[in-house]
């Protein structure tokens, strides 16, 4: 309460309150909720340097959710997971030291937390990782694309970044607007109900832009994007670089 004895609004806090199996703890309409659980005797070996992930401690102890229900539960849940790969529950944790795959951070801007608290931290991040759903797919995941966080997936779906290392030199990336093929149907997945057998189809007709990205050591990246262009239309960095770390 403030002076006047108001409870103010829109105040965070964190607190612990014990559960009973059971007991419902909350209610979701159409849109959902964000969910997810954190084992603190777990520890995700692929982050290849976990201090850069201090600003969200509990991060590097993300856990898949559906271990931890009983059956018949687990099965239930299972049953509306739209993704059918193992792990069933996702994975965060893509780093392989020396590769390209897996989450950058531009250099000195203090990994995960960034320079700016709250809105607008992620700025700095990078992911070239694979698609939530289907995991057949690359993405390019960019804090700062034209001022705004974007996905893209991949024209041709290659290079494969857990390929990529310091002796493949120049890697340029052709972006798509991300999308996804109902296999049953052969149409596009509305994004509003279930669906099984989704596959990662992005909008070939049209190039977001290039993303070019080269490992210069192997926890070190330079890359420079280039929004409006294709392949054809770039050849190197063009003194637009940034380097980025992990």
């Amino acid at each position: 309460m403030d002076k006047s004895g108001a409870i103010p609004l829109n105040v965070q806090k964190r607190v612990r309150i014990p559960v009973q199996e059971g007991e419902v703890v909350g209610r979701t309409g159409r849109t959902g909720i964000d969910f997810s659980v954190r084992d603190t005797e777990l520890v995700l070996p692929g982050f290849v340097v976990p201090e850069h992930y201090a600003g969200e401690s509990w991060k590097i102890h993300s856990a898949d959710l559906f271990e931890y229900f009983r059956e018949p539960l687990r099965s239930q849940l299972l049953a509306k997971d739209l993704r059918q790969a193992e792990p069933r529950g996702g994975k965060i944790d893509y780093d392989i030291d020396g590769r390209l795959v897996g989450n950058w951070f531009v250099a000195g801007t203090n990994g995960y937390a960034g320079l700016t608290r709250g809105e607008g931290y992620w700025k700095t991040h990078l992911a070239i990782a694979y698609d939530a759903l289907d995991p057949t797919g690359i993405v390019v995941s960019i804090g700062d694309w034209r001022g705004e966080a974007r996905q893209f997936g991949v024209q041709g779906n290659a290079p494969d970044p857990k390929d990529v290392n310091i002796a493949t030199g120049l890697v340029k990336y052709e972006l798509l607007q991300p999308d996804w093929v109902v296999a049953r149907t052969g149409k596009r997945w509305d994004r509003w109900r279930y669906a099984d057998g989704l596959s990662f189809k992005p909008h070939v007709e049209r190039v977001e832009g290039v993303i070019l990205l080269q490992l210069v050591a192997p926890r070190t990246l330079k890359v420079a994007t280039f929004p409006g262009k294709t392949a054809l239309d770039v050849d190197d960095f063009a003194g637009a670089a940034k380097l980025y770390e992990r």
